[in-house]
């Protein structure tokens, strides 16, 4: 067993616990329009509401399941019109993106798309680094 599969049940409380903070904040209905970028389906399987979830990410796919589409997409220049969805979320993207100038554009991107929104990055502070599983690795120098 690798060390992400076995983090996932713990991978898997904490996000339920902050999704269900997120539905109850926003106030979730199965009429709600998201968009999601860097998003996946995990995260939308875990609350109780089922709101229509666009996941827009850097890989090649494009298709439909039910109330789940998925698009291809760079975050920081999104085809979509301003305000096209109730709530624009993005948890642990924007750490990703490439330098401050391309971070404020996919800030931006967020704010436009939506007039709710929801930015979640790791905590800095937290003794796991979340992408590499591994204690108190980001606090050592570079």
């Amino acid at each position: 067993m690798d060390i992400f599969e076995f983090c996932r049940p713990f991978n898997v409380y904490f996000r339920t616990r902050r999704m269900k903070h997120f539905a109850e904040l926003f106030k979730l209905t199965d009429t709600t329009r998201i968009i999601d970028i860097g998003g996946y389906e995990l995260n939308w399987t875990l609350i109780e509401a089922k709101p229509h979830v666009l996941m827009v990410n850097i890989e090649n796919e494009n298709w439909t399941k039910g109330r789940f589409e998925k698009a291809q997409g760079d975050g920081t220049a999104l085809k979509y019109r301003d305000n096209s969805f109730d709530v624009a979320y993005s948890n642990s993207v924007i750490e990703h993106v490439s330098d401050v100038d391309q971070q404020i554009s996919f800030a931006n991107e967020i704010r436009r798309l939506a007039p709710n929104y929801y930015v979640q990055t790791p905590n800095k502070w937290f003794f796991i680094e979340p992408h590499l599983i591994a204690p108190f690795l980001h606090f050592l120098p570079f």
